[in-house]
């Protein structure tokens, strides 16, 4: 059985699971949706900055990743990102968060326990993670792959 955590599903599954920390948490970022100004796209896109910038753990990527899925935000838009924070916040960073978008996706990635269960509990079996999935999740398991096979060398 496969349970889709991301985007907004994931957000009430989350704050369900874990209320009131999670609740609060979706409720800061619901409340931050008008007041930025931003479109949906740059919002997403400067989120995912931060996590980048904070080494944020995998389970706080699924929101944001799993909403931009959603709007059909293609996955190169989320490396040109992290991309474009590795000069200011370092590689390690940048490449942690590659591996960290993958163990969050519950993809089978070089250097990770293979055994800890995914935060997005995605059932996925030997080299070919979610092949039945969307498009999205293979490009961004193979990027994320190419990532952290380049880390781990």
């Amino acid at each position: 059985m496969t349970e889709d955590i991301t985007g907004a599903i994931g957000a009430a599954a989350l704050a369900e699971a874990n209320a009131p920390v999670f609740e609060t948490i979706v409720r800061m970022t619901l409340d931050t949706l008008e007041r930025s100004g931003l479109d949906a796209e740059s919002r997403l896109l400067a989120r995912i900055a931060a996590l980048v910038t904070l080494d944020a753990a995998p389970a706080s990527y699924l929101l944001d990743i799993g909403t931009a899925q959603q709007l059909g935000l293609p996955i190169e838009k989320i490396q040109g990102t992290v991309v474009a924070v590795a000069p200011v916040v370092g590689s390690a960073r940048a490449v942690s968060a590659a591996q960290n978008i993958g163990v969050g996706f519950g993809l089978d990635l070089p250097g990770t326990d293979a055994a800890r269960p995914s935060a997005a509990a995605i059932t996925c079996e030997g080299r070919e993670p979610c092949a039945a999935g969307s498009p999205t999740r293979e490009l961004l398991w193979s990027w994320t792959r190419s990532c952290t096979a380049r880390n781990t060398r």
